[in-house]
């Protein structure tokens, strides 16, 4: 974690004892040479998944590493994790310097429909069930997502909720009520310590189990709230029709 990292790096500054040395020694060994594998990628890398853009996207311009997201992190679409074929163009750096300039949009004007949309898809996608979570990683289990610190949905939940109150036109209203229930969606399945992608613990489940699962816990209200009042929109239709789970809910 970052307190940890910047212990090394304090200490690999100022080791002068043999002993010294040798914890420093030790722990590139055992957690590879952050030397050699880029200290300020490292610290970029942590920073941001403290959520401080600034210093993340001041260690990540000293780092040698250039990295080009798989997937935009700004784009949603229906199905769960936002991934859709095709090559994203966005470097972590273009991706980083986009969210301070977002956050510093939001300071001067917190009533920003898109610029709150697109930041709560920036949270949502850097979560472990985006596209984007190696933003945020330096690995990542398919197993053991259980007890990945990142799964939390709040930050995603808190700004969409911000657009949906600022937006007007009905069908984006939908969309927003579905990302919503997307949040809500992966909130039961770490509740309920549900599998979330075919894996748990190594036995592989399909995807009408999980939604079976979901059925027995709850989808939560937002299913309800896009059935009842969004029914009439576009938006719904491509929901009802690409959304397996949300079809087993209807």
């Amino acid at each position: 974690d970052l307190e940890t990292m910047q212990g090394v790096e304090k200490l690999n500054r100022s080791a002068k004892t043999p002993f010294q040395k040798l914890l420093v020694k030790n722990y590139t060994i055992i957690n590879g040479d952050y030397e050699e594998y880029d200290k300020n990628y490292i610290f970029g890398v942590l920073y941001l998944r403290e959520f401080n853009f600034k210093k993340a996207l001041e260690y990540l311009k000293k780092s040698k590493k250039r990295v080009i997201l798989k997937y935009n992190p700004f784009n949603a679409f229906i199905s769960g994790n936002n991934r859709k074929a095709g090559k994203s163009k966005i470097s972590l750096i273009k991706f980083v310097t986009t969210l301070i300039k977002i956050e510093n949009i939001l300071k001067k004007n917190p009533n920003s429909l898109m610029d709150n949309y697109l930041l709560a898809n920036a949270y949502y996608n850097m979560s472990w069930f985006g596209n984007s979570p190696m933003t945020i990683r330096f690995y990542r289990s398919v197993y053991n997502w259980k007890n990945d610190p990142f799964v939390s949905m709040n930050r995603a939940k808190e700004y969409y909720k911000r657009a949906l109150k600022l937006a007007k036109e009905k069908n984006f209203k939908a969309k927003i009520i579905y990302m919503l229930s997307k949040c809500e969606e992966n909130e039961i399945i770490v509740k309920n310590r549900l599998n979330a992608f075919g894996y748990d613990y190594g036995s592989l489940e399909s995807l009408k189990a999980i939604a079976e699962k979901l059925k027995k816990f709850g989808y939560g209200k937002y299913f309800t709230i896009l059935k009842k009042e969004y029914s009439d929109t576009k938006y719904y239709k491509e929901v009802l029709k690409e959304c397996g789970v949300f079809e087993k809910f209807n």
